[in-house]
This record gives structure tokens, sequence and C-alpha cells, in this order.
């Protein structure tokens, strides 16, 4: 797109809108943040609505949260937590690196022990929990020294009296890092190297576990978490990979949980890296991004999937370590190492693309005598592949709308047909440069906005900014 030089009640003004992009800006303004802290972990409570939160470490402060969008409450439990879970009753689980599991009872997490296992190993770390009924708790658990040792898969079930546990998978396996139901009431888990089954858990004794390899896309052990798994309510399969060494497929789908495809979706501009997360909005999925290395992005956001259409929800450099789903609301929480953050609304209340406008003035008038220069200046975040048309106009002080590049009242784009790619943001993007020097007094307002290509139908929320003269 070409620059352009318009004439406005005689004031000469430069529109500028080619240039490069700047670094990445702090994360889309449509999100809301709370300032508590690193939080690692984030599930909704399915009978009350209220969030939880956990960080992995807490020392002596805080580890765990409960908000109820009036109030947040804090816990200190223990450990080093390694998962958070809310099961179908609404009680509240975790996992610790260092003595298993608790649960939340009357007020306060109570410690599990699991050394009660037939095998007689002691099973102290939990790296991951799921459910299969309110009574049925399954512990990807493990037991050695460091990063050397066995892990197994551990049921556990509530007798009337208190817990019991048993080994369902006593050999060594890859790490299971998550776990899903499935449609046939199948409890399914996502590890490192492929993809298990648990056959109706608690219909069989012992339960049937079916294991299946992914070895056509092999990819190494990481940090906890480095696997995700979820299935929608209509019985598809979506798995995440977690790899950023060798940029191969990261994102993967499956009708029937044995047969996996990798799913291509946009590179956003400048950035490799791998998905992370995954959580389901219905049969929309949303998946958690980083790109550069584990202890330092260099862009992070979210990734939502929908009818055949990609959408970008940028973070910044904040990595996202967890994501839910409030299914009653719709809203999408996220748990990052810079606090909470919430979508109020979840994709439905989320524009294509977000803009927020500033004006500067240079030098200040008193500094230089009848001489002033404004410039207004754009964040700007592309979340979609799209084809726009953009408008600019400025409403004077006597109420009158002109719009560019004309500057009449006739409502024209400026710009027909722009093409942008999913991920771009362009920060302390110049929009106007405008010489004040002569101009009459009173308030001016900018406004911007985005329309898909040969609509009215916006893409963008309207952007403004006001000047005022003396």
């Amino acid at each position: 797109m070409d620059s352009a030089r318009v004439v406005l009640a005689g004031i000469a003004v430069v529109l500028v809108l080619t240039g490069s992009c700047g670094a990445w800006p702090p994360a889309s303004p449509q999100l809301e943040w709370w300032d508590i802290g690193n939080v690692h972990e984030v599930e909704v409570d399915p009978l009350t609505g209220a969030k939880w939160f956990a960080r992995q470490h807490g020392g002596e402060d805080v580890n765990v949260y409960r908000f109820d969008e009036l109030k947040w409450v804090g816990y200190r439990v223990e450990d080093i937590l390694t998962d958070l879970v809310v099961d179908q009753s609404g009680r509240v689980w975790l996992g610790g690196a260092n003595y298993g599991v608790f649960y939340l009872e009357n007020g306060e997490f109570e410690y599990i022990p699991m050394r009660d296992n037939p095998s007689g190993a002691a099973f102290d770390r939990a790296l991951a929990l799921g459910f299969s009924s309110a009574e049925d708790i399954w512990v990807a658990s493990f037991y050695g020294q460091g990063n050397l040792g066995w892990q197994s898969l551990v049921e556990g079930w509530q007798n009337g009296v208190g817990f019991r546990w048993r080994d369902s998978l006593p050999e060594e396996w890859a790490w299971i890092n998550g776990f899903a139901m499935g449609p046939e009431r199948d409890l399914w888990f996502s590890t490192t190297h492929g993809v298990g089954v648990v056959r109706q858990p608690g219909e069989s004794n012992p339960p049937l576990v079916e294991w299946g390899q992914t070895d056509e896309y092999p990819y190494p052990p990481g940090p906890d978490g480095n696997t995700d798994m979820a299935i929608s309510p209509a019985g598809k399969f979506w798995r995440t990979v977690f790899r950023t060494l060798d940029g191969g497929p990261d994102i993967f789908y499956s009708e029937n949980g044995s047969d996996w495809t990798p799913v291509q979706h946009p590179n956003i501009p400048g950035k490799t890296g791998s998905a992370w997360r995954v959580a389901l909005a219905g049969e929309a999925v949303w998946f958690s991004a980083f790109y550069g290395s584990w202890n330092g992005a260099t862009g992070a956001g979210a990734l939502f999937y929908e009818n055949e259409q990609w959408r970008w929800l940028d973070f910044g450099s904040t990595r996202i370590e967890d994501i839910a789903v409030d299914e009653a609301t719709g809203d999408v929480w996220f748990a990052t190492g810079a606090g909470p953050a919430v979508l109020r609304g979840g994709a439905d209340a989320w524009p294509p693309v977000m803009m927020e406008l500033a004006a500067t003035q240079e030098p200040e008038p008193t500094e230089l005598k009848g001489l002033s220069q404004a410039m207004l200046e754009a964040d700007i975040w592309f979340q979609m592949d799209l084809r726009l048309d953009f408008y600019i106009a400025v409403e004077l002080s006597d109420g009158t709308l002109l719009y560019a590049p004309d500057w009449t009242p006739s409502m024209t784009p400026y710009a027909n047909g722009i093409d942008v790619p999913i991920g771009l943001t362009l920060e302390d993007y110049p929009l106007l440069e405008l010489d004040l020097t002569g101009m009459p007094g009173g308030t001016y307002r900018f406004y911007s906005a985005f329309t898909h290509a040969g609509t009215m139908n916006f893409a963008s929320n309207i952007a403004s900014c006001e000047w005022q003269v003396e």
C-alpha cells in the first residue's frame, strides 16, 4: 500500500500505512488479568463455576487459589504441584512431585498415601491425574531417582472407608502426561511415545489396558506436561506433542484414537515453536503455543480452531501453561507465567483484528511557540488470515465526520483488499502525522477500523483517539 498525502482543512497530513512489524506487543487487549503471580494449572468446577489455579513451587507462600468472580481464596500445600483436577462431584485434587495425591476436604487439602499398592513400591510422585467416575481416580505415578526409574498407571477407588490403590500397569512405560475420557467411558492417556486406553474402567477386574505406539512421529521426553490430549463430545481426538527442537508435527487428530494424522496449522510470522496444551469448547479446540527456547519464550499465545479456520490470540512473551473453558459462560481461562487471564465470552466475543490508538505531540507547544507536531500511532493484532478493507476518519469539533483518503463525508475505504497473515502484529505503528500549527481550537477524534473486504461487516473493533487543540 502506498503512502498518501492529503489535505484536511488546509492542514498538511501524511498518512503512512507502509512499514515493518514491530516487536511482539503486550498480550492482546481483550484479555483480563490478575496479578497473583505465576500459575501453571487451571480448572473450572463443573458444579459451582469456581476457578481453581495452582503453581508448581509455592515454598512458604500460597500455591493453590480459588476464584469465584468475587474474591480469591488461597491455600498452601507442601509439595511441588504437578496437576490440578476437579472431578464430577466438584472435589478438587492435586498431584504432587514429592508426596503424591491430595484432595480438598472441609476447607483443607488432605494427603492420601499411595504406598498400599500390591507391588509394595513407593509411588510417591503423582505426575498426572484423571477420572473415570467420581469415585475412581487414576494416577500417572513414578518411583526412582531423578528421571531414572519406573512409571506406573495406578488406580484408586473409594470403598467407603478410604482409598485403595492397585497397579494397573506395573511395567516400565514412557511418561504419561494427560488423561481424557472417551465417548464409550474409556479412559485415554497420552504419553511421550504414544497413546494408551483403559477400556471401561471400573467394569473389569483388573481393567483392560491397551497401548498404541506412534513410532512414525517419535519425539524425545521433555519437561512435565510435554504432551496433552482431549476428546470432544462427538468423539474426535486431539493431541499435542511438545517439540521445539526438530520442528516436526505438534498437533495430531484422530477419529478413533488409533490412527493419528498430523494437523497443519498456520505459522506465526517470524516464529518457530510448538503447540503445548489443548482444551475444548464444544467441538472447537484451543491450543497453547510458544516460540523460542523452553526457558526463554520469544512469543506465545493461543491457537483456536473451528470450522477449518485458525485464529491466534497473542500473549506477548508470556507462555501459557494451561487452558480451561467454562462451559456455562464460554469464558476461556489461562494459567500463565504472569498470572491468571481470561477471554470473556470466548471466541464469540473475540474480533479477528484488535486495534489500540494513541496520540503523541512533539515537541510540546511550550517548548516551541506556535509549532506542534502530532502523531497518531496504532498497535494492531491480526488474529486470522484475512482479506480486509481499511477505514480512517476524523470527527471535527463541530461533529462533522470526514473519511480518508479524500476527507469527505462519503464513507469510502482508504485501502481495499489488504491481505494479512495470522499472527501479524504492528506495534507503535505510525498512521497519521499532523502539523497542528494554526489548527482551529477544539477536540478532534480519529477513528480507525477494518472490515471484511468488499463488505461493511466489521473485522475489528473501532479504535479511536482524541486530540485537544487549544
